[in-house]
């Protein structure tokens, strides 16, 4: 192989273009970005008030799930984003942490390294904060939009504050600058780091497979029209292609189950029966409200304020709260003329599957999120709906609420998983499926590093052990600026 370069990001999503700013910091390395959309994409794309219209074209990759028996048979779309920035290109902007009881149950779990007072720092530094942050270095610039929240969101905020099932309210930052869209390319790959000459950044390519020899990754497969390339890594390849995208390409590259694989016709080099399994996501259930005497409107962007669901007797929370603009549409569905909530379950108890349709390479891949595949899941919405009927009632929402148009007259709790079951989506959080940790089963150790192949790493949201009470992208980006670190110290 002549093209070779000491380190192969697959992927320029949030993770990839984080790990591409990050290791292209040092002069003495080179570093190539695969990624399989454009390097940029429409106009539309840049517009936060066209989140939850029908995905801008161009930039997905047009993944649906297998059908959800937990909805009844439905089919979902299953948005990832297909562009420099990845599904930060097409996410809902939200950027909230991940709770420090999450991140400590990683650590309970099994992720040793990965607890909240390992990740602060790195969640300080991707902010432009904190002493591993080094000034005139790429940062995200998330903050609230508004000088004050909306006379809403203020109502809201009062209401949530007394109410003794709600915590950690708050207006949450969003990835916004000067009314556009932030993705995190545009945060860590500006022109500055671009022009850097030891960073090459190749777009619209799409990479099948990793090539292994003798136990290691020595680069990865890529798709041209004259057949396919070899590129070569002589330090690591770094799969950074999402919780789909990323055990895709392990699975196609024989790094997998061993009876999967060999359905599909693929050789096993490792037998790994965790890559594609225990995927998560956030079901997601819409609780709409007609009109009050007046308009609940946002800046712009239907999510302002965030709360987290703790019954009592808990241990932690398992639904958040997120609260909605006047005129929010959700992809596929009528506006509607009142204000309401987007109910998720962010510690679902239901886990899911990516797997291979066939060998082909140009295939989509069998996504099953397996939502509200549990009941304990449905019983969740169901409380979390009572808890929302509750707030709701509140003197300080008066104004804004009028009669709720969903889940509507539904009462009991039979009528309310009915509603559930057949309005219930996915909130497109997708993580966990190339978990991480210290047992011999998790497909990566806590170095992120695939067992049974050298020169190998995954980073993005498959690696996340357990749950994460908040939109992860956040969390994605700690994960990768602490990937960086570690591979910077594997390197010496």
């Amino acid at each position: 192989m002549t093209n070779v370069h000491d380190y192969v990001i697959v992927g320029g999503g949030s993770a990839g273009s984080v790990l591409a700013s990050r290791l292209s910091e040092d002069p003495r390395v080179t570093v190539l970005l695969i990624e399989a959309g454009a390097t940029d994409g429409p106009a539309l794309m840049r517009d936060p008030s066209a989140w939850g219209d029908p995905l801008v074209p161009g930039i997905d990759w047009g993944t649906s799930t297998v059908p959800q028996p937990g909805l009844g048979g439905r089919a979902l779309s299953y948005p990832r984003g297909k562009v420099l920035g990845g599904s930060s290109a097409v996410n809902a902007m939200i950027f909230l942490p991940a709770a420090r009881s999450d991140l400590d149950a990683w650590v309970a779990g099994g992720a040793t390294g990965w607890g909240w007072d390992d990740l602060a720092p790195y969640a300080a530094a991707m902010r432009g904060q904190g002493d591993r942050y080094t000034p005139g270095t790429p940062f995200v610039h998330a903050a609230p939009t508004g000088d004050a929240p909306t006379p809403f969101a203020a109502a809201l905020l009062a209401a949530l504050g007394e109410d003794d099932h709600w915590q950690d309210a708050r207006v949450h930052d969003l990835m916004v600058v000067d009314g556009r869209r932030e993705t995190v390319a545009d945060a860590y790959l500006p022109p500055s780091v671009l022009a850097r000459s030891n960073l090459t950044v190749r777009a619209s390519t799409v990479v099948p497979r990793v090539a292994l020899v003798d136990g290691r990754c020595v680069g990865v497969e890529v798709a041209t029209p004259s057949g396919v390339e070899l590129v070569g890594a002589s330090r690591e390849v770094v799969l950074a292609a999402g919780a789909v995208g990323s055990p895709r390409i392990l699975m196609a590259s024989g790094i997998g189950p061993a009876a999967h694989l060999a359905e599909v016709g693929i050789d096993v080099v490792v037998d790994a029966p965790g890559v594609g399994s225990d995927l998560q996501d956030h079901a997601k259930q819409p609780v709409v409200l007609g009109p009050g005497a007046q308009a609940a409107t946002s800046h712009g962007q239907f999510a302002e304020v965030s709360a987290l669901l703790h019954p009592a007797g808990a241990a932690h929370a398992r639904v958040q709260l997120l609260s909605l603009a006047t005129g929010f549409k959700p992809a596929g569905a009528p506006a509607f003329p009142g204000a309401g909530f987007v109910l998720n379950v962010v510690d679902p108890s239901s886990r899911g599957t990516v797997r291979l349709r066939d060998r082909g390479p140009a295939s989509q891949p069998l996504v099953d999120p397996d939502i509200l595949g549990d009941p304990g899941d449905v019983a969740e919405l169901v409380t979390a709906i009572r808890a929302t009927r509750d707030l709701v009632r509140s003197p300080h929402l008066a104004p804004f609420v009028g009669k709720e148009l969903l889940p509507g007259d539904a009462s009991t709790d039979e009528e309310l998983e009915q509603v559930v079951r057949r309005t219930t989506g996915t909130y497109y959080h997708p993580f966990g499926s190339c978990r991480m940790g210290d047992a011999p089963s998790a497909p990566l150790d806590v170095h992120l590093r695939v067992r049974g192949v050298s020169g190998l790493r995954v980073v993005d949201a498959s690696v996340i052990p357990g749950r994460v009470s908040a939109n992860p992208n956040a969390t994605v980006l700690a994960v990768a600026e602490r990937a960086a670190d570690l591979i910077a110290q594997h390197r010496g």
